[in-house]
């Protein structure tokens, strides 16, 4: 498979972004998964690539929940399988709250799997990150509700995620 339509496609979206304005950041951090009364902590990723200024943000994420921080609702470990995600979202940064603190709004696809079973899906975002003046790192916090078919295995798949981090100016 070539890479090439691929890293077109990044060059023009790279291209709506002015150089002046907004920067690509990448993100890391933890997450929490709610799915069927099994709590998944998990770690997070992302790259953020502006689109007019600080408007819109393109974000590729991943998502992988490790089966043994999962727990059940009495705090016991279960033995489940490991969760992922990987989505292509899109955010579009509302007006700033207060002096450098920007809510985001956004909606995506995602591919969602617990072991050999997947499924695709859609993201409904709502977020919060805070620029701070001559920081290259600054903080996010996120909720994600995933709408998802049923996987084969799992009773509902429509579930929320928590996900907090920092992001870095690139």
């Amino acid at each position: 498979m070539s890479t090439r339509p691929a890293l077109l496609l990044l060059g023009f979206l790279l291209t709506l972004s002015p150089t002046g304005k907004a920067q690509i950041s990448a993100g890391v951090g933890v997450a929490y998964h709610d799915l069927e009364d099994i709590g998944h902590w998990g770690i997070s990723g992302a790259v953020y690539i502006p689109l007019g200024g600080y408007a819109f943000d393109i974000v590729p994420n991943i998502e992988y929940y490790y089966s043994k921080w999962s727990r059940n609702g009495s705090g016991v470990a279960t033995d489940t399988s490991d969760v992922y995600a990987i989505s292509a979202d899109i955010h579009a940064n509302l007006p700033a709250l207060a002096d450098r603190v920007r809510a985001y709004i956004g909606t995506g696809l995602t591919y969602s799997g617990n072991g050999s079973d997947g499924a695709f899906g859609l993201n409904l975002i709502s977020g919060i990150h805070v620029r701070l003046q001559g920081w290259k790192i600054f903080p996010y916090g996120q909720v994600t509700y995933r709408l998802l078919p049923d996987f084969t295995d799992v009773a509902t798949s429509d579930t929320y995620f928590f996900r907090g981090g920092v992001r870095v100016a690139l």
